[in-house]
């Protein structure tokens, strides 16, 4: 990521749904910025003193707690030091990234379970390809996510990446 990000155009539009009940799920073809969304979303979060934290899921090792479950993946945020019930409790939010979705066996599970009875955690999710993540969302997850499609950056946003 550059030394000071740059603003996607898509962006204002996601952050309307950060606080919302929904699952954010940015989707596209690869390399085109997603990533980078995810990042940008965290760093402005973090400068508003929330709590965040990113799963890489190109780290197999974390594909494997998520594919566990739910358990298995609040067991991992709290011992990453993350104190849920005070969270949960305090009517705080905890802002997961988990990049690269679609290298879960099968995310809709997680996902609805998380949505549906952890609400103080806001997920906002990527996957590097649009038929792949829509492969693996079942419907289930209806009425429960946003969708962003990432586009290749347009001439305006490459101008402003350009200065």
């Amino acid at each position: 990521m550059a030394d000071k990000p740059i603003k996607r155009d898509v962006m204002d539009e996601i952050v309307k749904y950060i606080d919302t009940d929904n699952i954010i799920v940015l989707h596209g073809a690869r390399q085109v910025g997603k990533t980078y969304i995810l990042y940008y979303l965290e760093g402005l979060l973090k400068s508003q003193d929330k709590s965040t934290f990113f799963f890489d899921l190109e780290d197999s090792r974390l594909v494997n707690v998520l594919d566990v479950g739910v358990d298995s993946f609040l067991t991992y945020l709290k011992n990453e030091g993350f104190d849920l019930d005070k969270i949960k409790n305090g009517n705080g939010r905890l802002y997961v990234f988990i990049d690269e979705v679609q290298y879960l066996n099968n995310p809709s599970p997680l996902l609805k379970l998380l949505a549906d009875h952890h609400k103080y955690i806001q997920l906002i999710v990527s996957g590097s390809s649009s038929f792949n993540i829509k492969s693996k969302f079942s419907d289930s997850l209806v009425g429960r996510t946003v969708d962003f499609e990432v586009f290749n950056l347009s001439f305006s946003e490459f101008i402003r990446f350009k200065g």
